[in-house]
């Protein structure tokens, strides 16, 4: 095999190797509040190449929202970069077995990912009881 080849090859390896690193996610816990403490959950992050966030936050043993006391219709997932307002990331369904996921994708690098009870699913800020809370760092 020749020099160029050689070359080329390396080359070859180093970015899939690259790519590797950016498609295996980064693993955080969420922890839960005083309101569900049973409650588990994490996010899966990873880069998506035009230097944003991807984030998978998925839940567990989270009970249906109107189970909580006072009763409320849903909830919702928040990203909340330093010193700006939270994002309304969508609605967490969750199924019979109270599992949930929703995955949502986020220009900061630094960022709290927190899950809230509402009445209103496609509310503007938080205003329900926090049920779940992580803080992310640059992965």
């Amino acid at each position: 095999m020749g020099a160029p080849v050689q070359r080329l090859a390396r080359a070859g390896l180093l970015a899939a190797a690259l790519l590797g690193l950016t498609a295996c996610p980064h693993q955080v816990a969420l922890s839960p509040t005083t309101i569900w403490p049973g409650a588990k959950g994490r996010a899966a992050l990873s880069r998506d190449g035009r230097s944003r966030v991807v984030a998978e936050v998925s839940v567990a043993r989270l009970a249906p929202p109107n189970r909580l006391s006072p009763p409320f219709r849903c909830y919702v997932v928040w990203a909340e970069p330093p010193r700006k307002p939270a994002i309304n990331e969508g609605l967490l369904r969750i199924d019979e077995k109270l599992q949930g996921k929703l995955r949502f994708t986020i220009f900061a690098q630094r960022f709290d990912i927190f899950i809230t009870a509402e009445n209103n699913p496609r509310a503007r800020a938080p205003a329900g009881p926090e049920i779940l809370r992580t803080n992310v760092n640059p992965i």
